[in-house]
């Protein structure tokens, strides 16, 4: 349960706000991508946020998926943690994919958000954030850990009552994979 205190409700852990325009995948194709160059695409969006009232402040001024250009990415991610496989947070899990219709995508990416940030996403201890991508039309939630169970658990949990008749069917994992290992 969230605490007050003078500065507002508390989310159970602080969350931020961030998004990347991918180059045009020509541009890819005839550059190798550094781990410092992919990093340095993704961009804040209003710093740390640890209560309800300041999420909601940042929250209420972002563009909806709907809204932003092909070849954007909109995450929402515990602070501290960048949205990639190479932080540490991220490491030893993956990433849970839904594809789903363009007219879909932003109330899916909407009701994942405010499950992540309340808390009430399961099992939250192991979810490090949520992302959109404009370009595939597809959701993804990132999680900590590679444990089978952990994975099941969170396609059920992520699916129930979302919009667009999505099942835990319709959930992909992908490991994140160091690169040499």
């Amino acid at each position: 349960m969230a605490s007050v205190n003078d500065h507002g409700h508390a989310l159970w852990v602080p969350f931020w706000f961030s998004y990347m325009r991918r180059p045009p995948a020509a541009d890819r194709r005839h550059t190798a991508r550094a781990d410092a160059d992919y990093s340095s695409l993704i961009k804040p969006l209003g710093g740390s946020l640890a209560t309800v009232e300041a999420f909601a402040g940042v929250y209420n001024y972002v563009h909806r998926p709907t809204d932003l250009p092909l070849g954007t990415d909109l995450f929402v991610f515990r602070s501290g943690v960048l949205p990639m496989w190479e932080d540490a947070a991220n490491a030893a899990g993956g990433r849970l994919t839904l594809r789903v219709r363009k007219g879909v995508s932003a109330r899916v990416f909407e009701e994942m958000v405010l499950r992540l940030v309340g808390g009430t996403l399961q099992p939250r201890a192991s979810l490090c954030g949520v992302s959109v991508s404009v370009r595939l039309s597809h959701d993804a939630l990132w999680i900590n850990t590679a444990d089978d169970a952990v994975i099941s658990r969170c396609r059920l949990e992520a699916s129930k009552d979302l919009p667009g008749s999505t099942s835990a069917s319709h959930w992909e994992f992908k490991r994140h994979v160091h690169e040499g290992a």
